[in-house]
This record gives structure tokens, C-alpha cells and sequence, in this order.
């Protein structure tokens, strides 16, 4: 029996790595861990339509804080019930940093932060082209790291998504094997 996390938590800007990161990280890890991310609901077309997108749309604005509080309260969820998660979040407000908190006492929470420096940030955004341009950098200067209590914090704009993700999976295995002598 393995004692790796119940929730492994990546929190970092847009185009910081992390989804990236997670992809490679999944096979360097014993447990099969499911991925949740707000990313994975928009993609699979869970969000409403809404005229004129979503960026700073008025009608978006208003469901924002209904949506993050259903996914926080859905992401609790799925690991209350047994479910090892990697979570791929941008917590862009500290009341979801204590929401999650709060939502997951009770399991061991592994808070990974990474970050990317501000210009690495705006060249991943163009080369992914379903950005909006400077969010990345926006999330960076409205503080997404500065309420959070990190267990490791890492920089990927000089590392592959394989070097971060080795980084997390040797972090994992110390916490494992010191929660096993204890």
C-alpha cells in the first residue's frame, strides 16, 4: 500500500506548465490518480454558451463564483470518496485557496506551486494561440501564489515538463517514506 497523497494540488498561472507537467508526472507515481481541472470542463464543453466568449464577459463574471464553488466543492468530493486526484487549479483569490482548505481537511494535500517568469508566460500564450493574450501575466501580478502554503514551489521556465515532474515525484516519494516511519 502506497502512501502518496490523496490530492496532489498544482496551483500556477495560465500556460505555467501544468497540465503539461501533470501529463508526465501521472506515470512517475505508484497510485492511479484521476485529474481534475476547470480547464477539462470548458474543453468538454460543460460551460453555458455565452455570447461574445468568456474574457471579461458580464455574464460570465456573474457565474464565475457558482462555478469555482461548485468545482471546489466537486474536487472535495471525488477525494472524500477515495479517489487520489491531481488537481490543476489557478487559485486567483485567496478565499478559493481557503475554500479548498477548508474542503479537504482531513486529507493528505500535497500543494505544488509553479510559476514561469512573466515574458515565458506571454511567448506560451502565443505559441498555444487559445489564450488571451498577458493572462498568465495577469494571474502572476494578482497574487496567485501569494496566499497559498506550498509544500514545493517551482519555476518552469528553464525546465521541461519531465524535469518538473521528476521534481514532484521525488517530493512525493520523501513524503511517502517519511509518513511511512512515522
Amino acid at each position: 500500500m502506497t502512501a502518496e497523497p490523496d490530492v496532489i494540488l498544482i496551483n500556477g498561472p495560465s500556460s505555467s506548465g501544468k497540465s503539461s507537467v501533470i501529463e508526465a508526472l501521472r506515470p512517475m507515481l505508484e497510485r492511479p490518480y484521476f485529474v481534475m481541472s476547470s480547464d477539462l470542463l470548458v474543453d468538454g464543453g460543460a460551460l453555458p454558451d455565452l455570447e461574445g466568449g468568456y474574457g471579461l464577459n458580464t455574464e460570465w463574471q456573474s457565474l464565475r463564483p457558482a462555478f469555482f464553488d461548485g468545482f471546489h466543492r466537486a474536487v472535495a468530493a471525488m477525494a472524500h470518496s477515495g479517489n487520489p486526484l491531481i488537481v490543476e487549479h489557478v487559485l486567483e483569490q485567496e478565499d478559493w485557496y481557503e475554500d479548498c482548505v477548508r474542503l479537504l481537511d482531513g486529507l493528505d494535500v500535497l500543494w505544488i506551486g509553479v510559476t514561469a517568469e512573466a515574458d515565458t508566460l506571454d511567448e506560451r500564450e502565443r505559441a498555444r494561440g487559445d489564450r488571451s493574450p498577458g493572462e498568465g501575466r495577469s494571474h502572476l501580478e494578482g497574487g496567485v501564489h501569494d496566499a497559498v502554503n506550498y509544500d514545493l514551489f517551482l519555476d518552469t521556465s528553464d525546465r521541461t515538463p519531465a524535469e518538473v515532474a521528476s521534481q514532484i515525484a521525488s517530493a512525493v516519494r520523501r513524503r511517502s517514506r517519511s509518513s511511512q516511519r512515522g
